[in-house]
């Protein structure tokens, strides 16, 4: 009886959120530090101010080389309010950092890249040791540090999106960064020029 409360609970709050004009995923990102692949941590809370993009991946699975390099081109076009950060599950295999560094220098990926753990999973899947699941997984997060967006291939609902998955990554970015603001024009001067003043010289 409480099992079938609890779902009942919980099926409310995703109706609510939707009904509210939010996305049933939305909560906050769960802060992690990782082992990077030159050794420092990467933390999550050290980007809280910009849009970040954590990308579940294994370095040997195509689909996420081919998301890695949508990725970098968006990261090289939008770092100073983007950052996007590769978590690893390469950790299952044992492989170690220097399989990230590797992966890094051969496809050409400047952003963080990190070893990710059984808790990562645990805190963003809800995964325990052993459990079977497929990658690449993406989580948008927002400045405040909220997930506004997730796409598992392992989640029925989100098929359609990984059959153009090249395009929809791309489109969710520029989807979640705002506009640009454009650059302030500098003011011209009208009238003519104060006796004394220094005249503008031509090249």
């Amino acid at each position: 009886m409480k099992e079938k409360l609890t779902l009942k609970l919980a099926l409310l709050a995703v109706l609510i959120a939707l009904f509210a004009g939010q996305a049933a995923w939305a909560r906050t990102a769960p802060d992690f530090s990782l082992p990077g692949a030159d050794g420092k941590p990467v933390r999550l809370s050290n980007y809280r101010g910009k849009y970040v993009v954590v990308e579940i991946m294994l370095t040997t699975c195509p689909h996420c080389q081919t998301a890695g390099k949508v990725l970098e081109r968006l990261y090289k076009e939008n770092s100073s309010r983007l950052m996007v950060i590769a978590v690893s599950t390469d950790f299952m295999s044992g492989g170690g950092l220097m399989v990230l560094d590797m992966y890094s220098k051969v496809h050409g990926i400047t952003y963080p890249m990190a070893m990710g753990d059984w808790k990562v999973l645990n805190q963003y899947l809800g995964l325990l040791p052993g459990q079977n699941f497929h990658v690449p997984m993406f989580f948008f997060i927002d400045p405040s540090g909220e997930i506004v967006e997730e796409r598992s291939p392992d989640r029925a609902s989100d098929n359609d999106w990984f059959k153009n998955a090249d395009q929809n990554l791309e489109a969710t970015v520029k989807k979640m960064l705002p506009p640009e603001k454009p650059a302030a024009k500098s003011q011209k001067t009208s009238g003519p020029a104060k006796k004394g003043a220094a005249a503008n010289k031509q090249p």
